[in-house]
């Protein structure tokens, strides 16, 4: 049996008893920011899945979800909780970059929920070849506002103007705003 206290516990794990309050409201509070949008049968890359939180949720709302998680462990786990959930979303182990170069998949949606300055620390400025190099129409970005070392030293905040400057995307909307993180949506 795979158990999460084994791993940081990020993000909680979807209807355990043992979520904690605030990061369960606050992952649900991004959930109803999401709403407003219909995902069935929109087929869904998010990256960094963690524990499968939103993947989980918009498999249940009829969406095809293809989710990368580099961690091995949050891999696993989120391959026990797809079996247990009776789920149909494609949990990877491994590099998104990697799988950008090596798939021909199609993507209506990419999701990256707090994830992106991971991104920019580990492949700098090549992060953005996520964005460029893909032909997905819809993109959805979560992101703190404090300033650290993981956004090579760029205001989390600033990441936005960063993607709008730096890709193709457009029509940066801000769609929702939970705990200390912004919700934004972009569209080619």
């Amino acid at each position: 049996m795979i158990s999460a206290d084994m791993y940081k516990t990020y993000q909680p794990i979807r209807a355990h008893p043992n979520a904690s309050q605030w990061r369960t409201q606050a992952y649900e509070e991004v959930i109803d920011s999401l709403k407003q949008f219909d995902f069935v049968g929109k087929r869904i890359l998010e990256v960094g899945p963690c524990y499968g939180y939103y993947s989980f949720w918009f498999d249940g709302n009829g969406a095809e979800v293809t989710a990368i998680e580099s961690n091995a462990g949050r891999y696993e786990i989120c391959e026990g909780l797809n079996e247990f959930y009776h789920g149909s979303v494609n949990f990877i182990h491994g590099d998104i970059m990697e799988y950008i170069k090596d798939s021909n998949a199609d993507f209506d949606v990419l999701f990256l929920q707090n994830i992106f300055h991971h991104l920019l620390r580990h492949y700098k400025e090549e992060a953005f070849m996520l964005l460029n190099d893909t032909n997905i129409p819809w993109m959805f970005l979560t992101m703190g506002s404090t300033l650290g070392p993981w956004s090579l030293n760029v205001p989390k905040g600033n990441i936005p103007l960063m993607i709008l400057n730096h890709s193709k995307y457009r029509l940066a909307k801000k769609i929702g705003k939970w705990y200390h993180r912004d919700t934004y949506f972009f569209e080619r």
